[in-house]
């Protein structure tokens, strides 16, 4: 849903919610996603949704964005499980405004974000 937000944000072009499921069935159709939503080629997705992006590459969390570059923020956050007995640790990407901030977290308030830290972001370059 970062992907969906950052489309919308930077080309107008409006989702709904059949939309949305549409474009996954043809995204996992062309594999360029996967069912439980891992991008295996994030620069053809968004390009697949409407905005051309050339590259990806993953930062450390204080990256300044350049001009024509977007971001997703992955938080991490770790946890003692009692029920496991053991630490679980787990990531959860939003949507950036260039400078670190979440702009848009898909969960609406996740806890990754909550309690969690920024560990790296994704850098998209658009296409020029």
């Amino acid at each position: 849903m970062t992907i969906i937000f950052l489309v919308n944000k930077h080309t107008g072009r409006g989702f709904d919610r059949a939309d949305i499921n549409h474009e996954y069935d043809k995204l996992i159709k062309t594999r360029h996603m996967d069912k439980d939503c891992y991008m295996n080629d994030p620069p053809k997705v968004f390009t697949f949704l409407g905005l051309p992006i050339d590259s990806v590459m993953i930062a450390h969390a204080g990256h300044v964005l350049l001009p024509g570059q977007l971001e997703a923020l992955r938080f991490q956050r770790s946890y003692w499980s009692r029920k496991e007995n053991k630490t679980i640790t787990y990531g959860h990407f939003t949507a950036g405004n260039g400078k670190g901030w979440c702009t848009y977290d898909p969960a609406g308030n996740s806890n990754a974000v909550k309690y969690g830290h920024l560990e790296s972001k994704r850098i998209f370059t658009r296409s020029k």
